[in-house]
């Protein structure tokens, strides 16, 4: 990997820090500008060899989704125990509230001949467990 950090490398890497790239644009323009004297495009010495055509970009950051547990991990005990409090030893934290058991609001159904449970929310899929 080089030693320097390309526009593309940034981006592919700064997904939790995407709004610093953004704040970066804002900023007064003499705050990493180049000198005439010594020009670059993008900052970098000699890359790209040609100027950026791109005058915009599109930028989707989906955190989250499902759980395991809401798809394809059935846990029986998370039904048994819910609304009670958490029964397993846990180690303190600063977030010592750490609420109560929660199940799946979804239902699991074996599917297939070998009985693979899945969630109601992958019934199109399960139809396909063997």
């Amino acid at each position: 990997m080089p030693s320097y950090l390309t526009r593309r490398n940034l981006l592919q890497r700064s997904a939790c820090g995407f709004g610093a790239v953004a704040a970066a644009a804002l900023l007064p323009r003499w705050a990493g500008a180049a000198t005439d004297d010594h020009k670059r495009v993008g900052g970098l010495p000699d890359l790209p060899h040609h100027p950026p055509k791109v005058r915009s970009v599109i930028f989707l950051y989906m955190d989250g989704g499902p759980s395991q547990v809401d798809t394809w991990d059935h846990k029986p005990r998370l039904k048994k125990e819910n609304g009670q409090p958490f029964g397993l030893k846990m180690e303190p934290t600063q977030f010592n509230n750490n609420g109560n058991t929660l199940a799946s609001p979804w239902e699991f159904r074996p599917y297939g001949e070998c009985g693979l449970e899945v969630s109601d929310l992958f019934q199109n899929i399960a139809g396909h467990a063997d």
